[in-house]
């Protein structure tokens, strides 16, 4: 068993993907335009947009082992946080 943990790394990104709130030079700390980022790591679809920003972690971490952690049930319109009361527990995704 190997456990792998991170400070400072957020959890909503790992499964939904690049919050689109910090694809900027203003809020995400970054010098690249929004355009050109949004062109490499934006997609509609979270499940798309999760392996844009963890390529490795989503083709070779969840296809041969298990990813464990919290993922929201829905999505929650005009939020950028989930609640406690729409998430739940996983061990594979």
């Amino acid at each position: 068993m190997v456990l792998i943990v991170s400070d400072g790394l957020r959890w909503q990104e790992i499964f939904t993907g690049a919050d689109p709130t910090l694809l900027n030079e203003e809020h995400g700390g970054i010098w690249a335009s929004e355009a050109s980022l949004k062109q490499q790591f934006w997609d509609d679809d979270p499940k798309v947009r999760r392996r844009l920003l963890f390529p490795f972690l989503w083709d070779v971490v969840a296809k041969q082992g298990q990813i464990f952690g919290i993922k929201p049930r829905a999505a929650l319109p005009g939020s950028r946080t989930v609640s406690p009361s729409h998430i739940r527990a996983t061990t594979r995704c």
